[in-house]
C-alpha cells in the first residue's frame, strides 16, 4: 500500500471567484490589518460582485481576530 501525503498549505482556494481572490490573499490583507469584510471588499473586490463568497471571506478574516469582534463590514469593531 502507498501512502501519499499532501501538503495543503502549499494551495490556495479560490474564495471570490469573480475577483480571483484566494484564502492565501484574505489571510495576508487580515495580517496587513484588513479587520472587515468591507476593508477587505475595498482592497480586493472580494464580495463586490455576487457576494456569495462573502459568509467564507468573513469565516477567514475571523481566524485572524480575537472573539467577540465584528468583521461583517461595520467600521467600529464591538467588542
Amino acid at each position: 500500500m502507498r501512502v501519499v501525503v499532501i501538503n495543503f498549505a502549499r494551495f490556495a482556494m479560490y474564495v471570490c471567484i469573480c475577483h480571483a481572490v484566494t484564502d492565501r490573499t484574505i489571510r495576508q490583507a487580515a495580517a496587513e490589518g484588513v479587520e472587515t469584510l468591507g476593508e477587505l471588499r475595498f482592497r480586493t473586490g472580494c464580495s463586490s460582485s455576487c457576494g456569495q463568497c462573502a459568509e467564507m471571506a468573513t469565516e477567514i478574516l475571523a481566524e485572524r481576530r480575537p472573539l467577540g469582534l465584528d468583521v461583517l463590514g461595520s467600521d467600529v469593531a464591538v467588542a
